[in-house]
């Protein structure tokens, strides 16, 4: 904002606008120093009076600290990631933190982000990998960082309880009386699909046969080899690892002749907005991403501040969702 002389409005113009020092206009502006109530409300109108804005810039090079951390997300176009990015993007606003965010949607993209975040001068990252490479460490970016829904082992974690989600899944199944299951899997690269695996498993003891299993993209597209399975008929649940494969597999079922649930029931996996608008709804594990998007900003602001701190893993538990695309139990 400039002043009528074309001039930027400087925190000079505001102090001498309220009629105080610069050392107040200061404080106020940055939270800092013992200012009275009246004093800073006049600081403010002056302010807002003038159009001043802060000089992030400035203030950075003054404090090393710049309030923006980036954020890098596999697939936005997978609603799940959305999702996540706003409820980050919530958080970090509530904590006075802006964000960038970054599009990773193979290696090559993920290497370019993270090194261009580190060049932008972020004070952290929240990370979602798209593999199990540090990429952190393997191009030496020391930058504070979390890593959401994917955990690596060097540094501090947010994930939904994914066993816990694979345990809600089999007591659904033994009290609904379904018979023989299939598995439709995530890529198997990702911890969190074989956390899922061995919660459903366990919980089962046996009791209700896997007939088969198929690893899929996390996508909508339904492979050959899931689509060959699908056709032999002989499962009465399909157990997606995530919502947008289910939604896929309800379409697939559909063109193999199969009712929903009637014939067959399926069950994703995150409770993205899709799930309520397909037909049937799509019963699913809800992950809360408000909670989880949350925790992660907490936990890196927490780094941001205290580096040597030990690593922190933080598990969010998840809940079972009932809908129309399963018989009620």
């Amino acid at each position: 904002m400039t002043n009528g002389d074309g001039k930027r409005i400087t925190i000079k113009d505001v102090a001498r606008e309220a009629g105080v020092s610069i050392a107040t206009v200061s404080f106020v502006m940055n939270n800092s120093g013992s200012v009275g109530r009246e004093m800073r409300a006049r600081v403010v109108k002056a302010a807002g009076d003038l159009g001043y804005r802060r000089n992030q810039l400035a203030k950075t090079m003054r404090t090393g600290r710049s309030h923006m951390i980036g954020l890098v997300l596999p697939d936005l176009c997978n609603p799940f990631f959305p999702e996540l990015a706003h409820a980050v993007g919530e958080a970090a606003r509530r904590q006075g933190y802006a964000v960038i965010l970054v599009e990773s949607n193979d290696g090559q993209s993920e290497e370019e982000g993270l090194e261009r975040l580190a060049v932008y001068g972020v004070d952290g990252i929240c990370w979602c990998p798209s593999s199990k490479r540090d990429l952190l460490t393997e191009l030496n970016i020391s930058l504070p960082a979390v890593v959401v829904d994917r955990p690596l082992p060097k540094h501090d974690t947010v994930t939904s309880n994914y066993a816990m989600g694979g345990e809600l899944l089999a007591k659904y199944i033994l009290r609904s009386g379904y018979e023989n299951i299939a598995l439709v899997t995530g890529p198997k690269n990702f911890p969190g699909t074989a956390q899922r695996r061995s919660g459903l498993v366990k919980a089962l003891g046996g009791k209700v046969p896997i007939v088969w299993e198929s690893a899929n993209a996390f996508s909508t597209e339904v492979e050959k080899d899931t689509l060959e399975a699908l056709a032999r008929k002989d499962a009465d649940l399909i157990v997606c690892a995530n919502d947008t494969i289910a939604i896929g597999v309800i379409g697939a079922l559909r063109t193999l002749g199969l009712s929903v649930p009637e014939d067959v029931g399926v069950v994703g996996f995150d409770d993205i907005p899709w799930s309520v608008l397909v037909n049937p709804p799509l019963t699913t594990i809800r992950q809360p991403l408000q909670t989880i998007g949350a925790e992660a900003v907490a936990l890196l602001i927490s780094r941001i501040e205290r580096p040597e701190a030990p690593l922190k893993r933080v598990q969010v538990d998840v809940e079972f969702v009932a809908r129309g695309s399963t018989r009620s139990a």
